[in-house]
Parts: structure tokens; sequence; C-alpha cells
């Protein structure tokens, strides 16, 4: 039978594990409760500047033994940073639980060795030049940061070209000795994994680490109200992307928003997908919960041909309207929980996946969910409440941008 496990070392950090008895591999992660929302203005993208900088090398290994010794393990690892975290994670044999615990206590204690810096500078230099040269991927950043309206959400996760290079080594130490403490990390883990050996590896290896006070400033914020339209001559389509206010993700609204935005917008059997992708107006079409420590929100993205861009916005706000004022049937949410349950199965089959649940809701939700749990709670969501969400949060976009080539006439 799954169980579960959790405890706090002494100096802060969190360790949990869900035991899986029938599972051959292990995952595990470090979630880090740091991203581009904690950032000051001087270390804009750094946070995703030093999860690249983690693989870079350290004061015992070299970037290419960090990477061999993943690779003689046959792990497989990865990293990735948002506004709220940044997670590091690995997927392996059993056998090899405590060199893997013992790789990355070094690993998330990285060198930064200036010339390792000023390489991977460029590499993210020009990771960032080719979102620019791609219209859909820099106009979601600034219809966020418009969104947003000044409060840290807004933050550019991969920074802006000055300041990566205004950033030195010594702001990164600053930021990873501020953030990258024992009390601000949930060390999680899932498959067949022993938890009492998992708690003596994490005391050994990261018991060491100091604590310190870490505070994330959850202030509130008024969203933005911004239309804006760039005139791209050289886009051969026009790309469309909305901003509307959602609830928090706390208790049964976090389950209910993603139900409903799923009705709307989904990529398959979804209001967008019968009128806008099914009838080859739109070439995708999808509306999404996102959400944060404190708040959410919706998010609606479209792309189609410049001639029917005023079809498929009239449309759009056609759906909008109608689910409104005449909300959904039983039989649309009877579809979309099957297909909703499919997915969540499915998804959290993977032992990596459930990794990433657990920390998450542990992190931000404060509660361990087992996937029964969730299975019933998506079953228990109701057509009032579906209704009822569509009413406190209507979806009138307050940002909308456009980027392609018509001139338009708002």
């Amino acid at each position: 039978m799954t169980q579960f496990h959790s405890t706090v070392l002494s100096n802060g950090l969190t360790v949990l594990a869900e035991t899986i008895p029938y599972a051959y591999s292990v995952s595990v992660c470090f979630f880090v409760n740091t991203g581009s929302r904690d950032e000051t203005d001087v270390e804009s993208g750094v946070s995703h500047f030093l999860e690249h900088m983690i693989f870079r090398g350290t004061q015992k290994r070299t970037a290419e033994e960090v990477n061999r010794a993943f690779d003689d393990m046959g792990a497989s690892n990865n990293a990735c940073t948002s506004e709220d975290s940044t997670l590091f994670y690995a997927s392996f044999l059993p056998e090899f639980l405590e060199p893997i615990i013992e790789l990355w206590s070094d690993v998330l204690r990285p060198a930064l060795r200036e010339s390792d810096f000023n390489s991977e500078r460029q590499v993210i230099l020009e990771e960032l030049k080719m979102y620019q040269d791609e219209p859909p991927y820099d106009m979601d950043e600034q219809a966020r940061r418009a969104f947003f309206n000044g409060h840290p959400l807004g933050n550019p996760i991969i920074g802006t070209i000055d300041s990566l290079n205004a950033m030195t080594p010594e702001i990164m130490r600053n930021y990873l000795n501020r953030q990258y403490v024992p009390n601000n990390i949930v060390l999680c883990a899932a498959g067949k994994v022993d938890f009492d050996l998992l708690t003596r590896l994490a005391e050994k290896y990261l018991g060491a680490w100091a604590p310190r006070d870490v505070k994330r400033d959850l202030q509130s914020f008024t969203p933005g109200q911004r239309f804006n339209r760039v005139v791209d001559p050289t886009a051969a389509q026009e790309y469309i992307i909305d901003w509307c206010p959602g609830p928090d993700p706390i208790g049964r609204d976090y389950y209910v928003a993603k139900m409903f935005s799923s009705l709307i917008g989904e990529s398959a059997g979804s209001r967008f997908y019968w009128k806008l992708s099914d009838v080859g107006l739109a070439d995708s079409a999808q509306l999404s919960y996102s959400d944060y420590t404190e708040t959410g929100a919706f998010n609606a993205s479209f792309s189609c041909t410049p001639e029917d861009e005023k079809t498929c916005m009239d449309i759009v706000a056609d759906v909008y309207e109608d689910v409104l004022k005449n909300g959904f049937s039983e039989k649309e949410l009877d579809q979309r929980r099957r297909r909703e349950l499919a997915s969540l199965v499915m998804r959290e089959e993977r032992i990596l996946t459930r990794v990433f649940s657990i920390a998450s809701d542990w992190v931000c939700r404060n509660q361990y969910f087992t996937l029964d749990d969730e299975i019933n709670i998506l079953k228990s969501v109701t057509l009032d409440e579906i209704n009822d969400m569509a009413k406190r949060f209507p979806l009138n976009p307050s940002v909308r941008f456009v980027v392609g080539p018509n001139e338009g006439n708002e």
C-alpha cells in the first residue's frame, strides 16, 4: 500500500516521501521556494541564471564531472524555474539513493567561478534573444507583466538584457545564501524509497546547512487594464493573449478553477475547441488557470490567420458572454470530468509527476493529497460551483495583447 511520510530536520529542511511498493525506480525533487517574484530589480533573472549555474561545477566537481556523475548512475535529471519556485530533480534506480543525495547536496552549493559565470551568461542572453524573436513567447511575458501591474509576479523569469549584463557572481552568491536555505527547501521522493534511509541521508549530507529567516512579500495587487497591439509584418499569423482575474488556489476553488478553464479552453472537446479549432478558424485556442502562492488568473491564447482575427475575437467574446449568462450543462461537465480524470490518472502514474505534485501541494496548499483524494475531489465538483465561478470571475480580459501583421482598428 502507498504510504506518505514527512519529517523536518533540526535545521528546518522538510523531507517528504510517498513509498510506492510496486515501483521499480525512485524520483527525488529539491523544491526551492524561490523564483522570479523574490528578486530585486538588480537581481532580475538571477533565479533562472542560478538554475543554470547549479550544473556548472562545485568546489569538488567540474561541470563535466557533475554531468558525468549523473550519467554514470543512469539518472535522468533536470531543473526548472518559475515565478514561485525552482525545482531540481532526478529519476534513478533505488540503489543509487545515497550517491544521488550526496551529489545534489554538493551541486546545490555551486562554486560560481567567474569563467563559468561569463560563459553561461552568454548562453542565457542567446536564449533571451531567441524568445524575443518569437512573437508569442515575448508577448506572453509582456502581457503577464502588464496584468500583474507592478506586482513581483510580473517579474520576467529570464531577466532582461540589461540585468543579465549587469549580473555578477557576488549578486548571485548573495541570492543563493539568502534563498537556498534549508527552511526554504523541501526534499521530496516517490517510488521505491526507504524513508528512514532518506531521512538519515538528508541529515548526513544536508543537516549542516544553516537556516536563515526567509520571508516572501505577499502583497496584493490590482490587475492592469491594457490593450496592446504590436504590428509585425514578418509574422504569418495573429497571436492573441488574454489575462483575466481568477481565484486564489485555496481549497476547492483550485479544483473548480481547473475544471472551469478546462471546460472553456482545453485542447480537445472544450468550447474553444468546437467553435475555433475544430472548424479551422484557429490554429490553437486554449484557456488555462495559473495558480500562484496567494493568487490565481485565467489566461487564454489564440493564433489564427490575419484575415480570421476579427471572427475569432468575436467568437471568443461570445463564448465568454454565454458562459457568464448561461453557464454549462450537466452533460458538458460529465464529459469534461471523465477527460480530466483520465488525464489526472495517466499523469500521476508517472513517479516523477507524483514528486512534483506532492512537493507543490505541501508548499503551496499546506497539505498532502493522495491520487485517490484528487480523484474524489474532481468527482465532487458540482455544476453549481462551476457556474458560480463564472459569475465570480467573469472572463472580461483586463489585459489583451495582439501581435501580427494586422494594423487593426480598435
